[in-house]
């Protein structure tokens, strides 16, 4: 059975347990959740509200980090832990300020079985700016009209990959990347795959 890789970078406790809670709704979905914390931040998760519905979806780490824009930890996802699964499997960046929606996996099961498929773009709701949606359409691959949460990927276009941890905007360079690579791959589905920062309203 392929899975969906959930790949958190972990800086803020209190957000992490709204998530873990959040995840509670999808355990009978096939997802297994990467939580990846900087390591000067305490935490204890089995001590989270929920835990036990989900302790067998999660892996646990901790790494130092500089910045705190999370590539740190997504690389270190990308560089050690991807290639342990199977590459047929999906990954998908969760930073820990955001919630999914049903639709993540709506789209996951739709594409789970196309082999010529490798990315999904789809669309996310910005908290932040209640009139701003990022869309999964054709032409909004690029920087500036992407970020690291609206888009799934095969573990295998991008175990390995280089990114630069101290560049905000890796995220839209990163999505070019794959666009330009793989553009026969690149599917596209508007609707709400998660919601941005909505942990911060």
């Amino acid at each position: 059975m392929n899975h969906l890789h959930l790949i958190t970078p972990g800086f803020r406790p209190a957000y992490i347990q709204k998530i873990l809670s959040d995840l509670a709704f999808y355990r009978n979905n096939p997802f297994i959740w990467h939580l990846i914390m900087d390591e000067k931040v305490e935490i204890d998760i089995q001590t989270f509200k929920d835990y036990d519905k989900v302790k067998n979806f999660i892996k646990f780490y901790k790494i130092p980090t500089i910045y705190n824009y999370g590539f740190e930890q997504r690389l270190f996802f990308l560089e050690k832990i991807a290639f342990e699964y199977n590459s047929d499997d999906w990954g998908y960046f969760l930073d820990d300020d955001n919630l999914l929606t049903p639709d993540i996996f709506t789209a996951f099961n739709k594409y789970i079985n196309d082999e010529q498929a490798n990315i999904v773009l789809m669309s996310q709701l910005r908290y932040d700016n209640p009139n701003k949606r990022l869309y999964g359409r054709p032409g909004h691959a690029c920087l500036g009209m992407v970020d690291i949460g609206n888009f799934i990927f095969k573990l295998r276009i991008l175990r390995g990959v280089k990114i630069n941890v101290n560049n905000y905007s890796e995220d839209g360079a990163l999505m070019e990347y794959i666009s330009k690579t793989y553009p026969e791959s690149l599917r596209y589905e508007d609707c709400l795959m998660t919601t941005y920062n909505i942990l911060k309203v």
